[in-house]
């Protein structure tokens, strides 16, 4: 499947698919569904907010594929009996200002946190 949209730098993806014969979308685990769906709502420093979104279903960044990965590294472990139970993929944005590089990385490392905390809760 080819994509017709640019990526940041401005080239097209190649047209091939994760896996061959694979599933073009992963879902989650709903425990990790339930467990994103409170990031946008996290009090974050340097007043950040984290904002969840959907992949582009045609999977065909960087991106998408590794978090396509991740997910398929969890749906096999929960399968195998293996201690993986979650993943996520999280784009960073580049800090607007030399200023903003610290409370940036105070945010994100809350983000994590969150998710490590949450997903390995009993």
């Amino acid at each position: 499947m080819r994509c017709d949209t640019p990526d940041a730098s401005g080239k097209l993806p190649p047209a091939r698919a994760i896996q061959a014969g694979g599933a073009k979308v992963l879902p989650a685990p709903d425990s990790q569904a339930r467990i994103t769906e409170g990031v946008p709502k996290l009090r974050l420093p340097g007043g950040f907010q984290a904002k969840v979104a959907v992949a582009r279903k045609e999977n065909t960044y960087i991106c998408n594929e590794t978090h396509w990965r991740a997910l398929a590294a969890v749906k096999e472990a929960c399968k195998s009996g293996g201690r993986l139970r979650a993943g996520w993929f999280i784009h960073i944005p580049y800090p607007e200002t030399e200023d903003a590089s610290e409370p940036l990385a105070a945010a994100v490392g809350a983000v994590v946190s969150y998710l490590v905390r949450e997903s390995t809760s009993p």
